[in-house]
């Protein structure tokens, strides 16, 4: 699946995190690339049709585009719920080895959809590569 991300970025500048808000801030870009590259690990935010929320833990990797890609069954409940709600996602990315307070991350959303077929072995190099 890849994440076509609908907003651009911006520091919060009272925990250092950076969400999916107005701002095309240089800064707040560089350090999104950078929590991006460091951490493999994602938690992709999903809701079935009924509205039931479904957080899932996936290694992701991503392109020189800051397109994210991950490789999923299509029978895994975010998938389905991916299918059902027109491929809205919301994705936070972050570091867990931080101490209290130090943390810093990155939240995004968007809309995820399924790989063409031939973009599949380009994507899996990237996943293998990480």
């Amino acid at each position: 699946m890849n994440l076509a991300q609908d907003e651009p970025l911006r520091t919060l500048q009272s925990n250092g995190w950076i969400n999916t808000s107005d701002s095309r801030n240089p800064v707040a870009l560089a350090l999104s690339s950078q929590i991006i590259e460091s951490t493999i690990y994602c938690t992709l935010s999903t809701c079935s049709a009924d509205g039931f929320p479904w957080a899932s833990p996936v290694f992701f990797a991503y392109d020189a585009d800051m397109h994210l890609y991950w490789s999923s069954t299509t029978a895994a409940q975010h998938s389905q719920n991916l299918y059902r709600n027109q491929g809205r996602v919301a994705i936070a990315i972050y570091g867990t080895h931080a101490g209290e307070g130090k943390g810093k991350g990155i939240y995004l959303s968007g809309t995820a959809r399924e790989l063409a077929p031939e973009k599949v072995d380009t994507v899996m190099q990237l996943l293998f590569q990480r």
